[in-house]
């Protein structure tokens, strides 16, 4: 992908519904989106911004790590 600016080389969107416990009527499912901002340094080094976000039912599910955050990681491939 060609950067979107001088700097910005991707953005990516996700939202997903996993669902968690057994199949049917028993389970339970929540909603997860996150939004990223990825910067191409210099070579196969990329700087990412991603913000997270669930809902009410993954804080229920998973008391104490659900919820919103901000996360930022330095990654390369090779």
């Amino acid at each position: 992908m060609q950067p979107t600016n001088g700097r910005l080389y991707r953005a990516a969107r996700k939202c997903s519904r996993p669902t968690v416990g057994s199949t049917g009527a028993q389970a339970d499912d929540y909603l997860h989106g996150q939004l990223s901002a990825i910067w191409k340094v210099h070579g196969p080094w990329e700087l990412r911004l991603t913000a997270h976000d669930t809902d009410t039912a993954a804080k229920r599910l998973f008391p104490g790590n659900a919820g919103s955050r901000v996360e930022f990681a330095v990654q390369t491939a090779f």
